[in-house]
Parts: structure tokens; C-alpha cells; sequence
């Protein structure tokens, strides 16, 4: 017989437990956790050979954080499950105080040894002086004989290196016990800053038939765990593919180990609402402004109140709103990383993707950040440069990649590697994406840029009431690349606000220009070690009076 229970509303709290004649603490073993983008669901196994009667097992060293509507039993085997429960354990909370105190027993006892050590280092160092004081040995009418000053002599020598000696064992005997005063200060550190201390039992009440071996299947919730997709994207040289590694970054914090555990990352959300929206009908009201008083009066005239009036006229429309949820937002910036290649496999569900890590992995309690090899693809992507040299006089590599809804990618941030460099980090933005995914992949100091103002051709004239600005650049555009590439150079023409400013004599040979934002463009195919030269110019007519910035 299998039994499938869900704990509920109605048996969370223990009181609702039946009397029974036993407690049976059982032994289980996280098998297998599902860490969603918020949340991970847990899947805990036991067995137990149970003989006739009515039980209760119970489920130790459960997360404390454990969201209670989602338990889950399920059990195999010849009996009936009664009821399932939750309650805290407050006795593993109790051993931790007890740890702290003694902890803090041992900090004070090390306080204790680093002062006496402090205290010797200064009775040393007081002798030493007062030896180093009386070294006149001489009396004002006596002379010493030689066997008296030797005797003196090695005596002052022997002290001060016995004392000289005690000075240093002191220092290191005091540094090695402030060492060990710092490890009990960080571990006392480490326990305060938890936030639980208690477990959780699971106590399931059963009805045992006859002898049976049995098997359960325990699955709950936790909210404090989360996984959050990074990349490498890496370009070896623009004649070849680009590889676009996704990696997974998890942690959590939920009161348990995960210990070579069948790890599975998904992109669901448990937190989110599966109910779709319901559009209800949608009426319209006047709409009276703030302070006017006449639809009130009028409504009262009506035979309504002026508050009843006011409620017709202020609401616009109305209809079912979807529920919001705040996202938690996690500070991963101060989790320490540790990266661990693996290899996953990627399975795709009509509302979400699982990635299962194929090796057990261990994902220990500490809220550190752990990194998890995900994917790796190796795409064909169209290669093009790109500069805005009134801007920036750098040239950034971008790549085009088509087809990459197929990859099943999330937006996440992605570290630039190009012909074995790093070059900095970018982001992968997915929600601007069409057909084409455009990556930036960060400057290359193989393409120079280099836009100037030629003096020779700009100028400044005055006629009548009018001056006119010429404006006259030059844009440089080498390759110093072993292969021949595609840059797109932009630049631009003011665009007039007033009748006042006119804008002429628009120069830009080879370019393309968009009349709307006066943009012109370039595309230039460039062979290696080559350079090309674009013109640009315009002129700028306004009154000689007024100030219009042009640089």
C-alpha cells in the first residue's frame, strides 16, 4: 500500500496527534534538492522496518525554514498515515547557547594567559633596565680587581640573555594565544550571527498493519536558497566561433547540509502565481477634478449623498489587478565564490528549464556563493566593430548571434575574455533581443580610432547680426590586426531647436545618415595594417549675441 499525504491547515500543530504509545526517531538523507531562481525543494528518503501498531516517526534535523503548507509524505509498505506534523526543536538551539558559553569561558581564560604574559614581558623588561642602569660597577675611591669585574661581567651577561631569551618565548607564547583568541572570536562570531539555531521534526503518526519495511519520501520547501545564471564569453580570435560558457551561482542558508546531493537548478519559481489573469468588464466614469465641488452638489441634488457622488466621479475604471510579489534581493557580492565543473543535463518543460548536475554535489549551510558549470556552447557569430570616436576613441568588438532562442538563456552578467585576456565584465541583456542577439565584447586595442579637428578648415565668421560656426573633422581608422574586419564608425549633426540656429553645409562622404537624429553612420571593411580617413562637417548660423555650445 502507498500513501501519499500533505500536511495542512488543520494538523500543524501537535496537540491534534492522536495518543500514541511510541516515538520512533528515523534516520533520512537528503537525496535530492531543486533550487528554483527563489526557493529549493527538498526531497528527504528513509527506511524503517516497522512491526504492528500505531507509531510515531519523526524526522530530525529538518530546516527550521521549512515552508509548512509544502510537506510532503510519501510512504510504501502496509500501513496508513494518520497525520503529519510540524514542530520546532529548540534542544539543538539549547546546544548551541551551551557552545557559546563555553566558547566564551575559553575566550576569557586566553584573556587571562595573554595578561599574565603581558605582565612577565614588563617584569623582564624592568629588570633588564635596572641591570642595564647599574652597568657602573666602579666605585668613586675603589678599584676593582680583574677577578671581581670578569665575575661582574659574566653575570650581566648571562642575565640579560636569560632574560632576553624569556622575552621572546613570552612574545610568541602571547602571539600564539591571540591566534587562538581570534579563531574563538570568529567562530563566536559565526554563531551569533545565525539566525535560527533550532531544527525542525517532522512527526508522522501511523497505523502499522502487519511487519512491513518501509519506505518514505519526505519533500518541503525552504525560501533560503536562491541560483542566479553568470557567463564567460570567450573569443580566441574573430575567425573563429565564440563560446559562450553559462555557469550557475547558488547558495543557501537554510539550517541543513546538502551533502552529495542529485543537484537540479530550475528556472521556475515556486513563489510565482500560476492563476491566469481574468479581465472583468470595464466601465467608465466622468471624471471630476480634484476640489471641484459641483458634481457633489449636482449628485445631492440628485438625491445622493456627496459622498457617494465622489466615489462615481474619482474612480476611472476598475478590474481584477494581478498580485505582485517583492523579489528578495541578494547581496552576492559579499558571498565568497568556489567554482566546481560539472557536467548537467539540460531538460526542457513547457513553463520552465531544469539543469541536473550529473555528479552529487555538496552545497554546505554557510550562505557562500558556489559556482556550478552549467553549459557550454560553441556558436558561430558575425564579428563587427563598432566606435562613436566623439565619445569614446576606443573601438569595441561585437558579435551577432542568430538562433539563440534555441540556447534557453537567462539575463546574467558576463565576464569578457578576448585572445586570452579579460577584458572586463558586460550583461547579457535578453529582453531587448529580436532574431539577433548582439553582444559587446569590450574594447580592442587593435583598432585605434582617432577623430580631430582639422583647424585649417574650421573657422569662425561674423555677418550683420549673425555669426556662423564651420566645424570640419577628421576620423582615423587603423587595423593593426593579423585579419581584415568590419567597423561601423557613428557620429552626428546637431539637430536645431530654434528658427534662430540654422544648421548647413552637412558634410559626410560615404556616410549614411538618418533624418530623424541626424545620425550618420559608416561601414568599413578594413584589411590588416590598413587605415581609412572619413569626413566630417557642418556650419552653424545664430546671432552673435547668444551662445550656442558646439565642442
Amino acid at each position: 500500500m502507498t500513501k501519499f499525504f500533505i500536511i495542512g491547515s488543520l494538523c500543524l500543530c501537535s496537540t491534534l496527534l492522536p495518543a500514541q504509545k511510541e516515538n520512533k526517531p528515523i534516520t533520512s538523507k537528503i537525496e535530492k534538492v531543486t533550487v528554483f531562481l527563489q526557493g529549493a525543494q527538498v526531497e528527504r528518503t528513509a527506511r524503517q522496518t516497522l512491526q504492528p501498531g500505531k507509531y510515531n516517526i519523526i524526522f530530525t534535523d529538518v530546516s527550521p525554514l521549512i515552508d509548512k503548507q509544502s510537506i510532503q509524505l510519501k510512504a510504501e509498505g502496509k500501513l496508513t498515515v494518520l497525520s503529519v506534523t510540524h514542530q520546532l526543536n529548540h534542544l539543538k538551539e539549547q546546544q548551541v547557547e551551551g557552545t557559546i558559553k563555553d566558547l566564551e569561558t575559553q575566550k576569557e581564560q586566553l584573556q587571562e594567559k595573554i595578561s599574565i604574559e603581558s605582565n612577565l614581558k614588563s617584569v623582564y623588561a624592568q629588570e633588564e633596565a635596572m641591570i642595564i642602569k647599574n652597568q657602573s660597577i666602579k666605585g668613586e675611591s675603589t678599584t676593582l680587581k680583574v677577578a671581581e669585574l670578569k665575575e661582574a661581567v659574566d653575570f650581566q651577561r648571562a642575565r640579560l640573555t636569560e632574560l632576553y631569551q624569556k622575552i621572546l618565548e613570552s612574545t610568541k607564547t602571547q602571539k600564539k594565544l591571540t591566534a587562538e583568541m581570534g579563531k574563538v572570536d570568529q567562530q563566536l562570531k559565526a554563531l551569533h550571527q545565525k539566525k535560527n539555531l533550532s531544527t525542525s521534526d517532522i512527526i508522522v503518526a501511523l497505523d502499522v498493519k502487519e511487519s512491513t519495511a518501509s519506505t518514505f519520501l519526505l519533500t518541503y520547501l525552504i525560501n533560503q536558497s536562491s541560483w542566479y545564471p553568470t557567463y564567460d564569453i570567450r573569443v580566441k580570435d574573430i575567425s573563429q566561433p565564440l563560446t559562450l560558457q553559462m555557469k550557475a551561482n547558488l547558495q543557501q542558508q537554510s539550517g541543513e547540509e546538502w551533502k552529495d546531493v542529485k543537484l537540479v537548478l530550475s528556472t521556475g519559481n515556486p513563489k510565482e502565481k500560476g492563476t491566469k489573469p481574468d479581465l472583468q468588464p470595464w466601465y467608465l466614469r466622468f471624471y471630476q477634478p480634484p476640489g471641484d465641488l459641483s458634481g457633489m452638489l449636482s449628485g445631492k441634488a440628485a438625491g445622493t449623498s456627496a459622498y457617494s457622488s465622489l466615489n462615481e466621479v474619482v474612480v476611472v475604471g476598475y478590474g481584477s489587478v494581478k498580485d505582485r510579489e517583492d523579489d528578495e534581493q541578494y547581496e552576492l557580492k559579499k558571498f565568497k565564490r568556489e567554482n566546481t565543473a560539472v557536467n548537467t543535463t539540460t531538460v526542457y518543460q513547457p513553463t520552465s528549464t531544469t539543469f541536473e548536475v550529473e555528479l552529487p554535489y555538496t552545497v554546505p549551510d554557510d550562505g557562500k556563493l558556489y559556482t556550478v558549470d552549467i553549459n557550454q556552447f560553441d556558436l558561430n557569430a558575425i564579428y563587427e566593430y563598432y566606435a562613436a570616436p566623439k565619445l569614446d576613441q576606443n573601438a569595441y568588438l561585437t558579435a551577432k548571434i542568430t538562433d539563440w532562442q534555441n540556447l534557453n538563456l537567462l539575463p546574467g552578467e558576463a565576464n569578457l575574455f578576448f585572445e586570452g585576456t579579460f577584458l572586463g565584465k558586460s550583461l547579457l541583456d535578453l529582453a531587448k533581443a529580436d532574431d539577433t542577439l548582439n553582444l559587446s565584447l569590450g574594447r580592442d586595442k587593435g583598432v585605434v580610432v582617432k577623430r580631430t579637428l582639422m583647424k585649417e578648415f574650421s573657422s569662425r565668421k561674423f555677418l550683420g547680426s549673425n555669426k556662423t560656426d564651420i566645424r570640419q573633422y577628421e576620423t582615423i581608422v587603423r587595423n593593426n590586426k593579423q585579419q581584415a574586419i568590419k567597423i561601423v564608425v557613428e557620429d552626428q549633426f546637431p539637430v536645431s531647436t530654434s528658427k534662430e540656429i540654422e544648421i548647413d553645409k552637412l558634410n559626410y562622404p560615404a556616410g549614411k545618415l538618418e533624418d530623424d537624429t541626424k545620425k550618420v553612420s559608416w561601414s568599413v571593411v578594413l584589411e590588416p595594417k590598413k587605415e581609412h580617413k572619413l569626413q566630417f562637417g557642418y556650419s552653424v548660423k545664430y546671432p552673435k549675441d547668444r551662445i550656442v555650445q558646439l565642442d
